[in-house]
Order: structure tokens, then sequence, then C-alpha cells
């Protein structure tokens, strides 16, 4: 007697799931791999603001370790300013998952922002006219180019700059 199709999808999916317990159980064989500390230890930077009881100064790469303290500085500046526009982007795209959009039209002819269809957000992006994307991408590389300039001749050096 043939198995039904559903009692085929049902043979398929428990072989794959003792496949998987297989592997599962075998990688348990497999010897660990020993790794050794990395030569250079840096111990000035355990007393840095954000070095967290469990773990201390937490630097997987070892990146800390390559450079002077002017590159520690610039390298957590650089983290925090990309974490806040990640956040800033999130947000954005929360708010425009939930329809939201600006009050008044999209362009001067008069044309209205794109609603939120089936493609989600992606496609009101894809939804815009070339001109507005290309207008919002210059705007975002004004602010940045403006936060470079502050302070060209001032007593703080800017984290791009290098010291």
């Amino acid at each position: 007697a043939q198995p039904s199709s559903r009692g085929k999808l049902r043979l398929e999916t428990m072989m794959k799931v003792v496949l998987a317990l297989c592997l599962g159980a075998a990688s348990a064989l497999v010897a660990p791999v020993t790794r050794t500390a990395p030569a250079t230890v840096v111990n000035a930077l355990d007393t840095e603001l954000g070095v967290l009881a469990p773990l201390g100064f937490f630097d997987p790469l070892g990146l800390a370790a390559k450079g002077t303290a002017e590159d520690f500085e610039r390298r957590r500046i650089t983290e925090l300013k990309h974490g806040r526009v990640a956040m800033a982007g999130f947000v954005g795209y929360l708010v425009q998952a939930q329809g939201a959009t600006w009050p008044f039209k999209m362009t001067l002819a008069g044309d209205a922002w794109p609603k939120l269809g089936d493609g989600g957000v992606p496609a009101q992006w894809d939804a815009l006219p070339e001109a507005s994307k290309w207008q919002i991408i210059a705007f975002v590389g004004f602010l940045e180019f403006w936060s470079e300039i502050q302070n060209v001749g001032g007593a703080e050096p800017h984290y791009m700059r290098g010291g």
C-alpha cells in the first residue's frame, strides 16, 4: 500500500528530526578547540565607562590593543553615533509600518505619500520618486558634513580628524 501524501510528509519530517538529533549528538564527540589568550592585554581600559562586572572589558577582536588612546576614544564615539543612527532608523521604520505620513503633500505637484501596501515599508521607499530619494540622501549627507566641520579651529579635536 502506498502512503498518502500526508503520511509521506510526516515520514519526511520525522526523518529530518532524527537526522538533526543524530548530528546534534555527534557534535558532542568532537574535541573542543583550545584557544589561547591574546598576547597583548589591555589593563588600562578596565576602568573605562561601560566595563561590566561579569565580563570586564569586552573586546573579542582585540581592537583596543591596536592603536592609541585617541583611537580607542574615536572608536567609542563612532560606535555611539552608529548606535543612535540605527535606533532612529528603527523607530522611523516602526512609524512607517504603522502607516503614518506627513500631513502635507509629498510633491509640489500635489502627489500624495505612498500608502502602506502589500510590500510594506520597502515598497513605500520604492514608490518614492528618484528625486525624493536623492533629496533624503543629500540631506542626511549634509547633516553629516555639517557635524564634521564644526569646531575646525576649536580646542577639542573631532573624532574623524584622528586626534
